[in-house]
C-alpha cells in the first residue's frame, strides 16, 4: 500500500515493514514547513499502528537531506502571527525528532549522501542508522552561529560519546559511515 502525505512524503507499506520517503525534488532535499508537518503527521500515524514492526526512513535518491530550508518563507512568517503560533513554529522539528525517537517500531535511516543539520537531527532520532560509502552527518549550526534545538546533541553524545560529538560540532566536521553511529 502506498499514501502521499503532503507534496513530498510517500509512505509504502508491505506487510509489517514500512518505507518513508522525504523527497521535495529542489533545495538538495532541504525539508520545508510543509514536509516537516507531513514527516510529522507520518510518525503520528505510525506510533497508533500495531500491524507495523520495522520503518525506513530516507530522503531523496542521491542526499538525504540538507537540512531544514532557510529559504522557506512560511518558516519566517511571523509579523502576522501570535506568539504561540511562532513558538509552534520554532518548536516543530524537536517536536519531529521526539515523535521519530519515540515509535514503538524500530527505526531506521538510509542515508545515501549527505544528512545536515536538522536531517541529521532526524536521523539520530531513529533506532539504526545505514549509511551509504557516500554519506555523512554534518552538524553546521554552531559554525554558521544557528541554534541546535532539535535535540541532535544529547542523540549523538549517547551514540559516539560526549568528547567526538563536541569535536564534530565545534569543529564542524562531517561524521562518515565508519563512525559508530549505533552505540557498538
Amino acid at each position: 500500500m502506498k499514501r502521499r502525505y503532503g507534496k513530498a512524503v510517500t509512505v509504502k507499506t508491505s506487510g509489517q515493514h514500512t518505507l518513508v520517503q522525504f523527497d521535495r525534488g529542489v533545495n538538495r532535499n532541504a525539508p520545508d514547513q510543509e514536509t516537516i508537518l507531513a514527516l510529522t503527521h507520518v510518525a503520528r500515524d505510525l506510533a497508533d499502528s500495531l500491524e507495523i514492526q520495522t520503518v525506513v526512513l530516507t530522503g531523496a535518491s542521491d542526499i538525504f537531506s540538507a537540512g531544514i530550508d532557510l529559504k522557506d518563507p512560511s518558516k519566517w512568517a511571523e509579523t502576522e502571527t501570535g506568539l504561540l503560533e511562532r513558538r509552534n513554529v520554532a518548536q516543530r522539528g524537536a517536536r519531529l525528532c521526539r515523535l521519530w525517537q519515540d515509535l514503538p517500531q524500530i527505526t531506521i535511516a538510509a542515508i545515501e549522501g549527505p544528512a545536515v543539520g536538522g536531517s541529521a537531527a532526524l536521523a539520530l532520532a531513529c533506532d539504526w542508522r545505514v549509511m551509504a560509502s557516500n554519506a555523512y552527518i554534518y552538524l553546521p549550526e554552531a559554525k554558521v552561529g544557528l541554534n541546535m534545538g532539535w535535540g541532535a546533541i544529547p542523540r549523538m553524545t549517547s551514540l559516539i560519546g560526549p568528547a567526538r560529538t563536541k569535536r564534530a560540532i565545534l569543529m564542524a566536521e562531517r561524521l562518515p559511515p565508519q563512525r559508530r553511529w549505533n552505540g557498538a
